[in-house]
């Protein structure tokens, strides 16, 4: 004996419209747009692009944690722009973070708002450094530029 479940168009059509009615509710929204994010460099006496290197972006809590796993103690808020310890990018991940590429222009993109630890990580042959870090209050659409100076990284955030 066999037994076979069937499932008629009457079962499928309530949670089918329900996510349906979701999804355009959220489209019709906006939704957020994002940060677009641009790495610069005033070292050297001339403004220019950075590229090829790496963004990643921590809760507090993902913070403490990439903090411990590269054996570092956690920084003061002063001493954030600062850091140039050796970090290994796929820490980021483990500890809850985001990590994104800045492609060759020193552009990137994030999909997340509200404050956050954003640090700048530099590519190296044999291990990544950090390249500076700072606190910033991510809105859910505009423009992040984080700029490599000789006072260490600094973070603004505009409107668009």
């Amino acid at each position: 004996m066999t037994s076979r479940r069937t499932t008629s168009a009457g079962t499928l059509a309530g949670p089918l419209a329900g996510a349906l009615a979701v999804t355009l509710l959220m489209g019709a929204c906006g939704g957020p747009d994002g940060i677009e994010g641009e790495v610069r460099s005033t070292n050297g006496g001339k403004d220019h692009t950075l590229a090829g290197d790496w963004v990643a972006v921590l809760d507090e809590d993902s913070a403490q944690a990439w903090w411990g796993l590269t054996g570092m103690d956690p920084p003061s808020a002063a001493e954030l722009a600062y850091l140039d310890n050796p970090v290994r990018r796929a820490d980021v991940g483990r500890a809850g973070g985001a990590l994104v590429e800045v492609d060759q222009d020193g552009k990137f993109h994030l999909d997340v708002s509200g404050v956050r630890i954003v640090c700048r990580v530099v590519q190296l042959a044999q291990v990544d450094r950090l390249g500076g870090c700072a606190r910033v209050d991510l809105p859910a659409g505009g423009k992040l530029r984080l700029t490599a100076t000789r006072d260490g990284l600094t973070a603004k955030v505009t409107d668009g």
